[in-house]
């Protein structure tokens, strides 16, 4: 696959149908990463919590320079409600957690596994001290899955309550990547956008 000669600012570009939208995102160089077809054209929720950049952050293509650092920049500055940083260093890790911890927010350090040169990787996730109700309006969530998945609007309504207050430091421990954290929670809390969530839900992701 070729490059785009022109790479899209933010590395998005929003494609308006008739009753769908389409969103491109694509890497630093201007390669596809991935498509959200048949996202809805209105979405109710809004948080300034979840955005594109934060969906560049997944992990799945490169969108910033440096990841970690925006990772880290994106949570002091409370525009991401969690995420993880991976150092290889212990010296750098705590360091890391000092001065996400100055900036107010929740924090766990862990070892990972042995890397290429013997020695650990450690982690560190982060968070802003709230619950998950307070990412946004949980009503309006509720509203936008419900006019996506109409049969499953009961189940998902009761699964938002059912989290709603839930300290965001409880997810610690990759649990928000857990088989028991529904896909709408893992987005939330990540800081995805809801069509983004919505798209992958109905399998309308290539």
């Amino acid at each position: 696959m070729k490059p785009r000669k022109e790479i899209p600012a933010r590395g998005v570009v929003v494609i308006e149908g008739k009753k769908w939208k389409t969103k491109k995102a694509y890497t630093f160089c201007g390669f596809l990463a991935c498509t959200y077809s048949h996202q809805p054209k209105r979405i109710r929720f809004q948080s300034r919590m979840t955005s594109d950049d934060n969906q560049h952050l997944c992990g799945g293509w490169r969108w910033f320079d440096n990841a970690k650092e925006e990772i880290e920049r994106r949570l002091v500055c409370g525009l991401k409600p969690l995420g993880e940083l991976t150092f290889e260093s212990k010296l750098d890790a705590t360091q890391g957690v000092e001065r996400l911890k100055a900036a107010g927010l929740d924090t766990k350090m862990t070892r990972g596994h042995l890397n290429g040169l013997g020695k650990h990787w450690w982690h560190v996730e982060a968070c802003q001290p709230i619950r998950v109700r307070d990412i946004g309006d949980l009503e309006l969530l509720k509203l936008d899955y419900a006019d996506a998945f109409p049969a499953a609007a009961n189940e998902i309504s009761a699964e938002v309550e059912h989290f709603a207050d839930r300290r965001l430091k409880s997810f610690f421990g990759r649990r928000w990547d857990a088989e028991d954290c529904p896909l709408w929670l893992t987005g939330l809390i990540l800081g995805y956008p809801v069509e983004n969530s919505i798209s992958l839900k109905a399998g309308w992701v290539a």
